[in-house]
């Protein structure tokens, strides 16, 4: 079991999301009468199976996705699941057209996603877009049906960080799909 405190836009469902737990295992747990009544601040208790355990180094590989209107698959991988400090965290989004007609996606800025590591404290590890600079202009991209579009990047585990669970989020920053952030729980042992 792990006291998770709740933060200022947090819901139930992305707590759950965030330790790939369901809901009611939550609600279940904290006898929390009204789901929709969580405040900042609040202290959840979180079962510790929501982070399978495998000994290092087994890899697992828990792919969160999400569907989008229009036939648009959108999902986040990570090279494993267990960090050690020191080592490299290597992050995957995907975005496939599963439909039969051309996807359009509309961007603000050059940028065309990003990626968050946060601690289960909420505190931020690394975002990817932090240190860049993005074009200003409106673009627009089209995805051909069973095409996929393909972004990784690395980001390298400081040899002194506070050991623990982490949630890998990513996203695509489109103005159709920004709103879908996909959470995948990792481990820095």
């Amino acid at each position: 079991m792990i006291k998770y405190i709740v933060q200022s836009g947090d819901n139930l469902q992305n707590i759950a999301l965030k330790f790939n737990i369901s809901m009611q295992d939550i609600v279940r747990l904290n006898k929390i009468k009204d789901p929709d009544m969580i405040c900042p601040g609040e202290k959840l208790l979180i079962p510790v199976y929501s982070i399978p355990y495998y000994p290092y180094p087994v890899q697992i590989k828990p792919c969160p996705y999400w569907l989008i209107p229009d036939s648009l698959f959108i999902c986040i991988s990570t090279d494993k699941t267990f960090y050690r400090m020191g080592e490299r965290l290597k992050t995957t989004l995907l975005k496939t057209n599963m439909g039969r007609q051309d996807i359009a996606l509309t961007y603000n800025t050059s940028q065309q996603y990003d990626f968050l590591i946060k601690h289960i404290s909420g505190k931020t590890l690394w975002k990817w877009s932090e240190d860049k600079c993005f074009t200003q202009s409106i673009g627009k991209i089209i995805i051909e049906p069973d095409k996929t579009i393909r972004y990784c990047e690395v980001f390298s585990i400081p040899k002194s960080i506070e050991k623990g669970i982490y949630t890998v989020i990513g996203w695509n920053t489109s103005r159709e799909s920004k709103k879908f952030k996909l959470c995948l729980p990792i481990v820095i042992i």
